[in-house]
């Protein structure tokens, strides 16, 4: 890597401790930014309160896990700290996409020890970007087809209200979805795993909620879409058909000759983000490898013509 990832501990509103020089746009922006926009009003008698957002500052896609570390500010009213990872945008989809690792290693991180290697080795260890079977996993405990029908949902809508019985369950279905989402939606929108209200003007784009009843209001409308994790429902988008199937290729197991894993999952990372912009995608252009498959298969094509 050219560029690290930084990693930032913060107290709501307060001072910023990083372990590498930042912007003093970034430092200022991580004061609010890592923090839910709307956390329960009575967190500081929560003991085990604590959640993960994710969001976009400059050219870094911003990771925080928060929590009630018992600290208050200057004016000594409780606040929520946060341990933030800023993973560069060009390298976020081999070290930021599983969520879940991220949150693992932001637990027990201590900015004074934190090292840009000892987070590459664990995230490398623990990511589903290079263990399909983890990625497969995942992918099968909510099914495949409802697992297109959350990523289709959340590319279809500037907000969405993910509703919840099972909070493990829903980040879990979070999770699978950050996997898979275009780079572009991470760069440009937020999400968090606390929200206590949903219809404020600040919320982050995507939220956790408990409950709400899904047949009515709380659809939101076009602007605003839904996942019912209990229920399996969501709402439509026009993204399903074309995620469904490139969901059955990840699950078919079969692997691509020459390519490891961890290179056909990149390469299948470019899909969701061609669809999303518009654009057209040839896939043995974005892959030396495959495009040398192709100029092979070219050349054995021509001689059988011979």
């Amino acid at each position: 890597m050219d560029q690290n990832v930084i990693f930032a501990h913060a107290d709501y509103q307060e001072d910023v401790e990083t372990t590498e020089p930042v912007k003093p746009r970034i430092r200022d922006t991580l004061k609010t930014e890592a923090f839910p926009a709307y956390p329960k009003m009575d967190f500081p008698s929560l003991k085990d309160y604590s959640g993960i957002k994710v969001f976009p500052i400059e050219d870094f896609a911003a990771i925080s896990y928060f929590l009630n570390e018992r600290r208050r500010d200057s004016s000594g009213r409780p606040v929520l700290s946060a341990r933030v990872a800023l993973i560069p945008q060009k390298f976020f989809n081999t070290w930021g996409r599983d969520l879940d690792a991220v949150k693992t290693f932001l637990k027990s991180l201590k900015i004074e020890t934190a090292s840009n290697q000892s987070f590459l080795d664990f995230v490398r260890e623990k990511s589903a970007i290079f263990n399909r079977e983890e990625l497969v996993r995942l992918i099968n405990s909510f099914g495949g087809e409802y697992v297109a029908k959350a990523i289709d949902c959340i590319m279809s809508h500037h907000k969405v209200n993910i509703y919840y019985g099972d909070k493990g369950l829903a980040e879990s279905l979070v999770r699978s979805v950050y996997l898979l989402l275009p780079i572009s939606i991470i760069m440009s929108k937020s999400y968090s795993s606390e929200c206590s209200y949903i219809s404020g003007s600040q919320r982050e784009n995507y939220v956790l909620t408990p409950g709400g009843d899904v047949r009515g209001g709380d659809r939101g409308g076009k602007e605003i879409g839904f996942l019912d994790v209990d229920s399996g429902k969501a709402s439509s988008g026009k993204y399903f058909k074309k995620l469904k199937i490139l969901i059955e290729e990840i699950v078919r197991g079969k692997e691509w000759y020459t390519l490891t894993w961890e290179e056909e999952c990149l390469l299948l990372l470019e899909l969701p983000e061609a669809w999303f912009s518009g654009r057209k995608i040839k896939m043995t252009e974005a892959s030396n490898k495959l495009q040398k498959m192709e100029e092979t298969l070219n050349a054995v094509r021509m001689l059988e013509k011979v």
